[in-house]
């Protein structure tokens, strides 16, 4: 993984233990045990992106979800139904945070994005695609 990419995955982690921290105000083994579970799912997501797009499609994540946790097709479509916030049909990091959380059974539903973090995310992908450098995770979505 390159010292960029996982300079912008730490950063969503940040931004997710934020949002999970107020969502979840009363449970701080909670938070944790999430810090080290955002950890994994960085380095998972860098590996399950076989494209290296910053997204994974339903492909990437069906041949992974199959062998590590037996998800069927079906039930990834459905999944993805509930992280898929911006309805790319694609993932970007954020969903897949929600989506494995979830199926870890930590959450119920998915946490949605701070607006201060959907306008950074906007702001990152305008810098990224003037090549002022600075984008953040996201890629399509």
């Amino acid at each position: 993984m390159s010292n960029e990419v996982a300079e912008d995955l730490q950063w969503v982690n940040e931004a997710f233990a934020e949002d999970f921290q107020r969502k979840h105000a009363d449970s701080s083994s909670e938070l944790s045990k999430l810090a080290t579970r955002l950890t994994e799912f960085a380095v998972m997501f860098d590996k399950w992106d076989a494209d290296k797009s910053g997204d994974l499609d339903i492909e990437e994540l069906h041949t992974e979800l199959k062998k590590t946790k037996g998800t069927t097709h079906k039930e990834l479509i459905g999944l993805m139904t509930m992280v898929d916030d911006d309805n790319s049909g694609t993932i970007r990091y954020r969903e897949f945070v929600n989506l494995m959380l979830i199926m870890d059974g930590v959450l119920t539903e998915p946490i949605e994005e701070i607006e201060s973090m959907q306008v950074a995310r906007r702001s990152s992908s305008l810098f990224a695609m003037f090549g002022k450098g600075g984008g953040k995770a996201g890629g399509k979505g």
